[in-house]
């Protein structure tokens, strides 16, 4: 068990190195980006997403993550046409918290961030959004970040988190259960119990969940790390598959094909590599 372990916390990192989403070209905010400031009232900023993987994805759920420090602000998320997708007021809060939406159409979004007080605003935000991602970066402390993967009614899910510090993490499982995908009145969480699996005090931090697949629509993985800022990375596996879910990557924009090539097949090693120490694990 204790070579099973190590060897997964091995693999999740190698992973999260190999295939962390590339930064966005100039021009947009990538996601698991700050973007923060300070505006007078009655000012406004727009903030173009620019999701370095590609354009986000119709169904995904849209995080976004943050904290007004002063003032009131109005948040606007608007689709690729133009028009809102998702409206939110928030007021000073001691901590960061999140809103989240399924982004309705594929496209590009930007985000419009006006003051809405008297007093001048100041405020810290990011997005994220439950792309099939391996690894990402959590960069504020109390924030979160979100995976996705999909099984089979019935198969039986292992997945793995790991991080680069002792991250204390929450962990929540969920299926979107109404189109909108207002978190969280649309999402059906599941029981699921998380496992400390490693945990050292200066390098990293391990974490298991499992849990019986009810429907083959995505489920969404939520993450908030409750005391640091890092790295986290994400390796799942069904019972039905030969195969690791939660590595594919959504088409990328503005890169070499070359380059992502030969990321993708680093993705591929790793993940066989993975799936052959299993299965050897298992015969032993």
């Amino acid at each position: 068990m204790r070579h099973r372990r190590f060897l997964i916390v091995v693999l999740a990192l190698l992973i999260a190195l190999l295939c962390v989403p590339a930064r966005a070209e100039e021009g947009g905010v990538d996601h698991v980006t700050l973007m923060q400031g300070e505006l007078a009232p009655g000012a406004s900023r727009v903030y173009t997403l620019k999701f370095g993987e590609g354009d986000l994805r119709r169904g995904w759920l849209f995080a976004l993550v943050g904290q007004v420090r002063a003032g009131a602000a109005d948040l606007t998320l608007l689709d690729p046409a133009g028009l809102p997708a998702g409206r939110w007021r928030w007021e000073p809060t001691d901590a960061p918290h999140w809103e989240g939406i399924a982004i309705p159409r594929d496209g590009q979004y930007r985000l419009r961030v006006a003051s809405a007080g008297t007093a001048a605003l100041r405020y810290t935000l990011y997005y994220d959004q439950s792309c099939f991602c391996a690894g990402k970066k959590l960069p504020l402390a109390g924030g979160v970040v979100v995976f996705q993967a999909s099984a089979a009614p019935g198969a039986q899910v292992e997945a793995w988190l790991a991080t680069e510090s002792p991250m204390d993490m929450d962990v929540q499982v969920a299926y979107r259960s109404a189109p909108a995908g207002r978190w969280p009145d649309d999402y059906r969480l599941l029981p699921i119990t998380p496992q400390l699996d490693t945990r050292t005090d200066s390098s990293f931090r391990q974490e298991s969940i499992a849990f019986t697949a009810t429907t083959p629509d995505p489920y969404y993985v939520i993450v908030q790390g409750r005391n640091a800022t890092g790295g986290i990375s994400f390796l799942a596996q069904d019972s039905t598959a030969d195969g690791a879910a939660g590595l594919a990557q959504a088409t990328p924009q503005g890169q070499s094909w070359l380059l992502w090539l030969a990321a993708a097949a680093a993705c591929v090693a790793v993940v066989a590599l993975a799936l052959a120490a299993r299965a050897w694990l298992r015969r032993a």
